[in-house]
């Protein structure tokens, strides 16, 4: 059997974008601004990229790092990479050096493709960076010994790679906000999200062709999720600059790409549904909206299906990166009856329980950590073993989620075991942050927990105990966690304290802090 006809049988992201390409030649894939690619265009500079990586030595299984905002290169690179047999590793352009220094370390790193805009943060790290044998970049003021992007990519040729690849073969290593202080990163293989961009399609039901306004940023684990979705269904991105993610930007696209569907998180519908303008436009080709990353208010729901009249409702996801995203999707329709939900059934791919401490079922109204599994369950954890081993007792993934199922099959979020903070969707661990505090000269002990944000659902609030005969400020502790730590993670509120809730075991009470501190002051 040839290469070409064992790709075709296989659930693997790039012969998704060949064959899609193959069938759809002249339609758009990505819009930007004013510029265009079709699915013959694209698909043939991902394979000038491919190629060249390969001649590089960009074999199976080799790791390739990427840094962008939201930019051609990115999917190109993305897709580029899975047609080498490689594996995608996305970077958060948000982190500082040494955080993304970790991650290009330890996940064994063999080339950085990334945005000359993040040079300045690559720079003073590179020499900490031994496994990197090649950077390449886009635009002005290229590091030196760095490749040039696009010289780079036109030296392969435009044929398919037709490298053999499995759907069981790794496809991306994401990090994720872990609990032990460092990030965890999970392993995604290309069936895993292949299934899960097939399985969201259906699930609400996307026209095929469907374009869709893409506002998340990509290296988010949703952001690209949410390109696969439409890409596997031949349809059309057009991509918002995240510097340019204004309500009249974002309703002015909608109307003049007549964009069918789209997801932002709920600091950024409020925007748009805030906009004083708003009902300038004509908003009549937008039909299913989702929200994600954090609770939405049943107000603002009302006040999105009123804006845009197409819509039956919005669907809430909750997601994990290690379930490749989407494991509850919500009706759009039960949203505007019952906002706490966070929907009824899994998505078709994935099963769910609600287990106790000894993984037996709980009652229905009891709360149980929920457990998942399916082929859009991620392989492991790289390199990590014993989280591994931890996270797949019994054979089910353990999300560290508790939730509830009423009578109905109703879902509700009761609490985070793993203690994750939430913030304009970005999740921040509270122990990577403690850490960080631990090693200021003048404190002696912290707690980090999530407050209540107009804006950003939660923010990121410091419990301090100091040493003793020393005094600190708020701001000092604020500049302190900015330098070692990106600003979405650093405290924005500090309170000092004499001492700190323990049990009987002088365990920190996370709850009483929770009670005793939940104020934004």
């Amino acid at each position: 059997m040839s290469i070409e006809m064992e790709l075709s049988k296989q659930l693997v992201i790039g012969e998704v974008l060949a064959r899609n390409a193959r069938k759809y030649p002249d339609r758009p894939i990505f819009v930007i601004e004013d510029q265009s690619w079709t699915y013959k265009e694209f698909n043939e500079r991902v394979n000038h990229l491919a190629n060249s990586l390969m001649e590089m030595g960009v074999g199976k299984d080799d790791k390739v790092a990427v840094l962008f905002m939201n930019d051609i290169e990115i999917m190109e690179s993305y897709y580029a990479i899975a047609k080498t047999g490689g594996v995608i590793v996305p970077l958060n352009f948000r982190l500082n050096g040494a955080e993304l220094q970790y991650q290009i370390d330890y996940a064994d790193v063999k080339v950085v493709i990334l945005s000359s805009l993040f040079g300045p943060v690559i720079d003073p790290v590179r020499k900490d960076l031994p496994k990197v044998e090649n950077y390449i970049m886009t635009g002005d003021g290229i590091l030196e010994g760095a490749l040039a992007y696009e010289d780079t990519l036109r030296k392969g040729a435009p044929d398919e790679p037709l490298v053999l690849i499995d759907d069981e073969d790794p496809a991306a290593i994401v990090f994720t906000a872990g609990t032990t202080g460092l990030p965890k990163g999970a392993v995604l293989s290309h069936k895993n999200l292949s299934v899960m961009a097939g399985s969201i399609g259906t699930e609400f039901g996307l026209p095929k062709g469907a374009s869709q306004i893409l506002v998340f940023p990509i290296f988010h684990s949703s952001g690209t999720v949410l390109t696969y979705v439409t890409i596997y269904a031949g349809g059309t991105i057009v991509m918002v600059p995240l510097t340019k993610l204004d309500p009249e930007t974002i309703l002015s696209t909608i109307e003049k790409e007549k964009i069918y569907w789209g997801a932002m998180v709920p600091t950024l519908w409020n925007a748009v549904v805030s906009y004083p303008e708003s009902k300038k436009f004509d908003l009549s080709s937008f039909k299913f909206a989702v929200s994600g990353a954090a609770p939405m208010p049943t107000e603002m729901k009302k006040r999105i299906t009123e804006l845009f009249p197409n819509i039956p409702g919005i669907s809430d996801f909750f997601s994990q990166t290690e379930t490749s995203t989407l494991t509850i999707p919500s009706d759009p329709a039960d949203t505007l009856i019952n906002a706490a939900t966070i929907g009824k059934d899994p998505i078709l791919a994935i099963e769910v329980r609600l287990v106790d401490i000894n993984d037996n079922d709980v009652p229905v109204g009891t709360p149980g950590e929920a457990v998942f599994r399916g082929p859009t369950v991620f392989k492991e954890y790289y390199k990590n073993p014993s989280e591994t081993a931890k996270a797949f007792k019994n054979g089910w993934f353990h999300s560290g989620d508790v939730l509830v199922q009423d009578e109905d099959g109703y879902f509700y979020v009761i609490d985070r075991i793993k203690d994750i903070i939430i913030t304009g969707g970005e999740n921040v661990s509270t122990i990577e942050v403690e850490n960080v505090l631990s090693t200021h000269p003048k404190i002696y002990e912290s707690a980090i927990i999530g407050v209540p944000h107009e804006k950003w659902g939660e923010t990121v609030k410091a419990v301090i105990v100091l040493k003793s005969d020393v005094e600190a400020t708020a701001q000092e502790i604020i500049d302190f966690s900015r330098d070692k730590l990106a600003h979405y993670k650093a405290p924005t509120i500090v309170e000092f304290v004499s001492e700190l809730p323990r049990n009987v075991a002088g365990k920190i009470l996370k709850f009483k802090l929770r009670e005793d501190h939940a104020t934004n002051s």
